[in-house]
């Protein structure tokens, strides 16, 4: 076995809590207040997992995360999420059974037809729910076509690009997120001790390959007996 240096003590919490995420969309909303906005709609998955706390894998399924600015976010998503949202703390939910989507919303569908626009979808859905003359952010500049399928869905609301208010949220860590961040630091200095060591032990004719493999092998042992998963998300 490797010699080493014992690793620093690293204790829970190692994600950052619900409360954190809620007391984080409420910081947005005020900015949104500020800059005359009635809400931001998020499809950036980085965004998303910040104001969210959703750890999700963004594939060809679009999934998107409204926030408005007073009232509670609702998530707009494939149905092969629905069990990973359905346990998290964001309760205002609407989705479509697969992508391409015909037919029908909430339930597990399949109708033969030509696919259905689920943009032009999630924002009919902001429209019923008292959105359809507001003015909403998004987060960048979008081409004419699909200016053209936001303006056929919602006539009456204005868009303003609005991505920049995350980004300078997401730029000043708050001190729960320093904290994670020197744990993961901690961790990051002990495998760099480890691969070290294991270089030094099995000498120059060790590839990388070799090397990655055993640092792969070793941090998830260690990461799996510190963060004890249970399934949530």
């Amino acid at each position: 076995p490797v010699s080493i240096p014992p690793m620093k003590s690293l204790k829970a919490p190692f994600r950052l809590p619900e409360e954190w995420y809620r007391k984080n969309v409420m910081r947005l909303q005020a900015r949104l207040e500020e800059n005359g906005l009635d809400g931001i709609i998020l499809e950036n998955v980085w965004n998303i997992i910040y104001f969210s706390g959703l750890f999700h894998t963004q594939t060809e399924r679009p999934l998107w995360l409204f926030i408005p600015t007073r009232g509670e976010p609702v998530f707009f998503h494939p149905a092969l999420d629905r069990d990973l949202i359905d346990n998290w703390w964001i309760r205002d939910t609407e989705w479509y059974f697969d992508y391409p989507h015909h037919g029908g919303y909430n339930k597990v569908v399949y109708e033969p037809g030509p696919p259905q626009d689920l943009l032009q979808w999630m924002l009919a859905s902001l429209a019923q729910r008292g959105f359809a003359r507001a003015t909403l952010g998004i987060e960048a500049e979008v081409g004419p076509s699909v200016e053209a399928r936001m303006r056929t869905a919602l006539p009456g609301a204005t868009f303003k690009v609005a991505g920049d208010i995350c980004f300078r949220m997401r730029l000043i860590k708050t001190p729960e997120e320093i904290a994670l961040m020197q744990k993961a630091l901690d961790l990051q200095d002990h495998l760099l001790e480890y691969a070290r060591a294991f270089i030094l032990e099995h000498g120059t004719g060790v590839t990388d390959f070799e090397v990655e493999l055993e640092i792969r092998r070793y941090a998830t042992h260690k990461l799996m007996k510190l963060i004890r998963p249970d399934g949530r998300p």
